[in-house]
């Protein structure tokens, strides 16, 4: 399997996430969305959200696909 096909498999992954995402974060109650607030879901470190709502993260993650995209391609011209 070469990058492309690799990336094209990440990025439908990323797709699937996202709708699971969207559908958890419509089926949070508002009272839910305010006590999970301030609480960190994730490592800090690997996402800068807080709080219940995942779609923040679908959004880090997409952009984190394109840098990884920005810097295979640099590489790979690189070795041309």
């Amino acid at each position: 399997m070469n990058t492309q096909q690799l990336l094209s498999m990440l990025k439908q992954q990323l797709a699937k996430l996202e709708q699971d995402a969207l559908i958890h974060d419509q089926n949070l109650a508002p009272s839910q969305r305010q006590s999970l607030q301030e609480i960190e879901r994730f490592n800090s470190q690997l996402f800068a959200q807080q709080g219940a709502q995942l779609s923040p993260c679908i959004t880090q993650l997409r952009q984190d696909i394109k840098q990884l995209e920005k810097q295979l391609y640099l590489k790979l011209g690189s070795n041309v």
